[in-house]
């Protein structure tokens, strides 16, 4: 199964030169090991930006640039279709490992409100918002919210689907300021994901703004 849904192509060239935060670019990093296309997208960016900071006299990178490395990166993938796929829905990406050495199945899960656990990544930087994995039970609807920044889910295994389409391991959900949503684990098993923001979510109801200084949110 290939990944479906990917980063925004503005949210690649800011990996690519740098400019992103830390655990932004944790989980970009995540979603491009088993994506071929982003992958290949980030490298072609990362060689465009490294091009043109080397040009004398500096060369103004023209405004369908990206877009082109883009579709090329898309045919190239559909080229290579195995390295966009996931080898099993609870393998855990290679960048990872070094935060959670014994995988999933080693995580001591925290309670966070009824049918969520949280486990948080307290070593990544998230700005003024945080970086953490969150365990959802089925059937389980997080409180309809909006951004107050950006925000980067990746999902590892199970699904959910929300306003902005239905998710699956591997895919990675780009949101930002203008995306409000509630989203909803519609499977039969747990959906686990890691969840990045800048900024601290913007709830829609009065009693889930009152509990968030409660739950870190």
């Amino acid at each position: 199964m290939r990944p479906r849904h990917h980063p925004h192509s503005d949210t690649i060239l800011a990996y690519a030169a740098g400019s992103v935060e830390e655990s932004f670019s944790l989980l970009i990093a995540a979603h491009a090991e088993r994506c071929h296309t982003c992958g290949r997208a980030i490298a072609e960016a990362e060689s465009l930006a490294g091009s043109i900071l080397d040009a004398l006299p500096p060369v103004a990178m023209r405004g369908n640039s990206f877009e082109r490395l883009w579709e090329s990166a898309e045919k190239q993938g559909e080229t290579e279709r195995s390295g966009c796929r996931l080898r099993t829905e609870s393998d855990l990406p290679t960048v990872l490992t070094h935060l959670l050495p014994d995988g999933l199945s080693g995580i001591r899960w925290g309670s966070w409100v009824p049918g969520i656990h949280q486990y948080r990544l307290k070593d990544v930087q998230s700005g003024a918002g945080s970086v953490r994995l969150l365990r959802i039970g089925p059937g389980v609807v997080i409180p309809e919210h909006i951004h107050a920044g950006s925000e980067l889910t990746l999902i590892l295994s199970g699904n959910y689907s929300d306003q902005t389409g239905h998710f699956g391991p591997g895919d990675l959900a780009d949101l930002d300021d203008s995306v409000r949503h509630r989203p909803v684990v519609d499977s039969g098993q747990p959906c686990i994901c890691l969840v990045a923001t800048d900024q601290p979510l913007r709830f829609s109801k009065v009693l889930n703004r009152m509990m968030q200084p409660l739950l870190g949110i």
